[in-house]
């Protein structure tokens, strides 16, 4: 097989939402959710149907590189970077397509995170490989529009406009704007609309037109790639200059300032399994909506919560609607409808400095 494009995997972040039983070296994309396979491994199974393995490039954290290299051990060392520190998607990605700029100029990149769980995959790789087509165009830069199920608070909308092009029957869109995570009043009005999409996060383009703009909209961060790729040891400028990256988002550095911006519908089962709640999506529950894993559960006249024990006995009486989660030395308890609050638990233990719970 010869790839038609490239594809880079975001796998960066620990995972704060997913406390205790992700950690900084454990982070959430390579834990094992699903039929035993982490949701890194998944996503790396599935882009193989399309792309060579030598076409995909994975960038995680530095501390993150032997996890990562132990679950994709078929995986060309060199496509496993490590960011000495973590500086955000623009960097992230900038620095992608500084190196398939180098190795395949002529093949568009598809970029995607790690850890979203796809219910659809053969839909999945339809529309990306179809943007991907359509990013070879005019340097067009192809976001992915989520078809959404209900009004969501946790995530970002776009919004498309007319039809402009078709590519193996899936429609190209004028993107018309990008929206903040909004209260759930804006979100049902975004729904209500029709144009609206969840931002998958998700894009197709030529590294090319990544590096131009980055030119033209973050010349610091342009001063730092050329730091890291005109060096003859890769691994020594990274720890060098990479720190100097400015801290910023591909959604604020980059596209906020692009003009050149189309999407496609994405509507393959898609989560981005970002908090303990989004488990109810896509793990099955018992007869009393009760998502459970772990050998040792006792559980009594409760329901439509979570219950996780790694390693300990686990029991519990009378509980709705809550989140129970025993993993590593750590107990985490709370209501379902403050699952995305876990992070600020997390943020006390740095502030405590108990760092062997992070």
């Amino acid at each position: 097989m010869t790839s038609k494009y490239s594809a880079v995997i975001m796998s960066g972040g620990s995972g704060t939402r997913f406390w205790p039983r992700s950690r900084r070296c454990d982070p959430k994309q390579t834990l094992s959710f699903l039929d035993g396979q982490s949701l890194l491994q998944r996503t790396v199974k599935r882009l193989r149907q399309v792309v060579d393995l030598e076409d995909i490039l994975i960038i995680t954290g530095s501390d993150q590189m032997e996890i990562t290299k132990k679950q994709i051990p078929y995986l060309p060392e060199k496509n496993i970077i490590g960011e000495p520190e973590g500086r955000n998607t623009a960097p992230c990605v900038g620095l992608a397509a500084a190196i398939l700029q180098k190795q395949s100029p002529d093949k568009p990149m598809i970029v995607v995170a790690a850890a979203h769980y796809i219910e659809d995959e053969i839909e999945w790789l339809n529309v990306f490989s179809a943007g991907a087509m359509a990013a070879k165009d005019n340097d067009k830069i192809i976001v992915f529009g989520v078809v959404p199920e209900m009004a969501h608070t946790g995530y970002g909308y776009v919004s498309y406009g007319k039809e402009s092009g078709n590519f193996s029957d899936n429609v190209l869109y004028e993107v018309d704007c990008f929206k903040e995570k909004p209260d759930i009043e804006t979100a049902q009005k975004y729904v209500d609309a029709g144009s609206f999409f969840w931002n998958s996060g998700c894009f197709a383009w030529m590294p090319q037109t990544v590096l131009k703009l980055i030119h033209q909209h973050l010349p610091e961060l342009e001063t730092v790639l050329n730091k890291i790729m005109d060096n003859n040891d890769f691994e020594t400028a990274m720890k060098d200059y990479y720190g100097e990256a400015p801290d910023i988002s591909v959604d604020y550095g980059i596209l906020e300032n692009a003009k050149n911006i189309f999407g496609m519908k994405l509507d393959a089962g898609w989560n981005d399994v970002g908090s303990w709640p989004s488990l109810f999506d896509v793990l099955p529950a018992d007869e009393n909506g009760n998502v459970l894993s772990g050998e040792n559960l006792i559980i009594e006249d409760c329901k439509d919560s979570l219950f996780w024990s790694e390693d300990q006995l686990l029991s519990a009486v009378g509980l709705n609607n809550m989140i129970v989660v025993q993993a590593k030395g750590a107990v985490m308890v709370c209501p379902r409808e403050k699952g995305q609050r876990v992070r600020e638990l997390v943020a006390q233990l740095k502030k405590r400095g108990m760092k062997e719970f992070l």
